[in-house]
């Protein structure tokens, strides 16, 4: 079994979307809506990484509240991901440096989900 995507429950896709192309740096792969007021969008880093985005039209009220989690992305740079949220206005946590390993830093999406962003290579 391999990993396809992460679904995120979001209560408005279009700041999700904006969060996760701009700051994340996900690229559109595809965008429907299967009725019912749903609006379903994925996006991927165009390798093997791929982030399901769904809104519901009648309001879930905040799903993701409800089942916390921490995604990962890498990054080669702490301190210039931390300039970049800087940049765009995004609050973080202090990186985290552990001593002979990666660095990380900490942000919230739109919707208040924990994301990493470290130097730490997932293989």
């Amino acid at each position: 079994m391999n990993f396809s995507f992460i679904t995120l429950y979001t209560n408005n896709i279009d700041i999700a979307h904006s969060f996760y192309t701009e700051i994340v740096g996900l690229k559109e792969t595809r965008r429907f809506s299967p009725g019912n007021n749903i609006r379903i969008i994925f996006l991927s880093d165009g390798n093997h990484f791929n982030l399901e985005l769904i809104e519901n039209g009648e309001n879930w009220g905040g799903l993701s509240d409800k089942w916390p989690f921490t995604m990962a992305f890498h990054t080669d740079s702490i301190e210039k991901t931390e300039n970049f949220l800087k940049s765009k206005n995004i609050s973080f946590e202090p990186p985290v440096h552990i001593p002979g390993g990666p660095s990380m830093i900490f942000i919230k999406d739109p919707d208040g989900v924990r994301i990493m962003m470290t130097t730490a290579q997932a293989h």
